[in-house]
């Protein structure tokens, strides 16, 4: 069972991370005996004996605290992604106890406007992009949200769909890149400010006067240094006076590029840590391996390229030591060096990073759906239509985001355009929440991802939902007109003539209006939608608008029914064919305490 299984790798990763703690703190100890040994030796020998001596004593102390600090980085690295690694675990446990209201919710994504997003809970809080997302880069985030945005096709479907079957049992590995990504901290406005640099003209790299500059002052440095053991440190005015006034004028431009890179340095170089992951990957598959021709081989990988960009920002973040700006650019003109070799490494690169943030993106994407899967082995990859014009039915229809103790299974066969299944329904038994489930397992099921049900076969198709339509003091805009403006996106949508047929979602029509207009608007949306490309689902109150199948054979009613036991109103949220055969408000009404008419003081 996955709970164990992350259970049993929690504990793993806290056992390791106790020991790499342990490890740390032992590295530290000896930092500092390294450190206070090599300085009491070396004052002792050099009052002792002579100084020839303690100068050897301190080039030894120093190699050794030079090398505990890079072993001290490297199990620092180490504690943390033993750290990262069950805290992952720890939210896959979260998730399944239904405690993941805390996780990143995709509140940047929310679209009032969106055919569904919003109809739907794709995004915000308690939303399906909440539950699903575990990726940790921008580009992970915007690629699984723009996978819940709109469908994909046909031959995406089937390839994410192969890609995650091969993925879903590969825990180590999409743990793995999930902890190396989590190293990194970079936003997408430090990936936006990196672009832009990528895409601006090189300015140092193309000049001839910066190509042969530097290197002719760095040789007069080095002439100047070796002319101090005559005549004193006078001849290194020279050099740094004529390097300092050839920075002065490229200062505010190298401080410009300087903004752009500096705060991406430490994700790119984490960034290098997942591109690796990606390509060494054993996943037969040929998403995957089309991920991985995408990333390159050999010295021209993604992973070695990004790496050498980090390191190449990292010798240009130098500059923030004042005392090295003045040594390194004084004598060598360090800043223009560095700027060149990052100018070097765009010319030859940028046109692959795109295609290489895309990569990260889409597995990123792709592992978050994989992951899911994982932790819900139950779930199914629904079959795609493309024999029929349009067909959505499924066996077993659950919402993924409601507690499996709570939730109850429907079955639902809508076939042909033009057809609709027209839901009557008492208050609070199911009619909206069952729109949602079908709506966010189509969402699912068209962007690639498994789905909750023990059978699924359906269309590509565009889903339309109008269920959240709110008044706006701002606008000036009741609720009814609200939800006829939304009406009317839909019907505008539909004679653009759409390529892809449309799954309509419409929850309780027309309710801001009295029961006739209800009933004749209502009436004439149905049988207008009935001429468009599209079928689906609308719900009513209005239970003189189910008579409307006796006549039209493309209207079919089902309910949501309720019982009255005494005082208790039962529901068993079962989708049933026909109209609905009790309703509930009288009684519901009664409950809170509210007086019905014939109950109700007489004046």
């Amino acid at each position: 069972m996955p709970q164990a299984i992350f259970q049993q790798r929690l504990q793993q990763f806290q056992a390791q991370t106790q020991q790499a703690q342990a490890r740390y703190n032992l590295v530290a100890g000896l930092r500092l005996v390294v450190f206070l040994a090599t300085a009491i030796g070396v004052g002792w020998l050099g009052w002792q004996t002579t100084w020839g001596t303690a100068g050897l004593v301190l080039l030894v102390g120093l190699s050794a605290f030079i090398g505990l600090m890079r072993w001290h980085q490297q199990v620092l690295y180490r504690r943390n992604h033993l750290r990262f690694l069950a805290a992952i675990n720890q939210t896959e446990l979260d998730r399944l106890q239904n405690n993941w209201a805390s996780l990143p919710d995709g509140a940047a994504f929310v679209d009032a406007k969106h055919p569904y997003t919003s109809d739907l809970d794709i995004f915000g809080r308690r939303s399906l992009y909440q539950w699903l997302n575990r990726s940790t880069s921008p580009f992970g985030a915007q690629t699984l949200a723009a996978w819940l945005q709109a469908p994909a096709t046909t031959e995406a479907i089937s390839a994410r769909q192969e890609a995650l079957s091969a993925l879903r049992e590969a825990v180590d590995l999409r743990q793995e890149a999930e902890a190396r990504g989590k190293h990194a901290s970079a936003d997408m406005e430090a990936v936006a400010a990196l672009n832009e640099w990528l895409n601006t003209p090189s300015v140092w790299l193309n000049s001839s006067f910066w190509r042969v500059v530097p290197w002719l002052m760095s040789l007069l440095s080095v002439a100047c240094l070796i002319a101090t053991l005559w005549w004193g440190y006078y001849p290194l005015l020279l050099p740094v006076a004529i390097n300092f006034s050839l920075l002065l004028p490229q200062f505010k431009k190298i401080t410009t590029l300087y903004e752009q890179i500096d705060p991406s340095v430490d994700a790119l170089r984490e960034y290098a840590q997942v591109f690796a992951c990606i390509e060494a990957a054993e996943v037969d598959v040929p998403l995957v391996r089309q991920y991985q021709a995408s990333l390159g081989k050999g010295t021209g990988a993604a992973s070695i390229q990004i790496k050498r960009l980090a390191y190449a920002a990292y010798l240009l973040s130098q500059r923030n030591n004042p005392w090295f700006t003045i040594l390194a650019n004084g004598l060598f003109l360090w800043d223009i060096h560095s700027v060149r070799r990052l100018e070097r490494w765009k010319e030859a690169n940028r046109s692959q990073v795109a295609q290489w943030w895309q990569v990260m993106g889409e597995w990123e994407a792709l592992t978050s759906l994989a992951g899911a899967w994982y932790a819900n082995p139950t779930w199914t990859l629904p079959t795609i239509d493309t024999e029929t014009d349009f067909v959505w039915e499924a066996k077993a229809l659950a919402h993924p985001l409601i507690p499996d103790s709570q939730r109850i299974n429907n079955d639902m066969r809508l076939q042909g355009i033009g057809h609709t299944m027209l839901i009557t329904g008492a208050n609070m038994s199911g009619k909206t929440t069952f729109q949602r489930t079908v709506g966010i397992n189509t969402v699912l099921a068209l962007c690639g991802a498994p789905v909750l049900a023990s059978q699924m076969r359906l269309s590509v198709c565009q889903v339309f939902s109008s269920m959240r339509t709110q008044d706006s003091l701002e606008e000036n805009i009741s609720s009814f007109y609200a939800e006829l403006k939304r009406l009317r996106q839909l019907i505008d949508h539909l004679q653009a003539q759409p390529q892809l047929p449309v799954l309509y979602l419409l929850d309780e029509i027309l309710k801001g209006t009295n029961s006739q207009d209800r009933h004749q608007g209502a009436r004439g949306l149905i049988l207008q939608l009935h001429q468009l490309r599209a079928s689906g689902i609308v719900s009513t109150h209005d239970l003189v608008l189910s008579e409307m199948e006796t006549t039209h054979s493309f209207i079919h009613n089902y309910s949501f029914n309720s019982q009255i036991v005494g005082d208790e109103i039962l529901f068993d949220y079962r989708l049933t064919p026909g109209a609905c055969k009790s309703f509930n408000a009288v009684q519901l009404m009664r409950k809170m305490g509210i007086a019905v008419a014939d109950e109700a003081p007489q004046d």
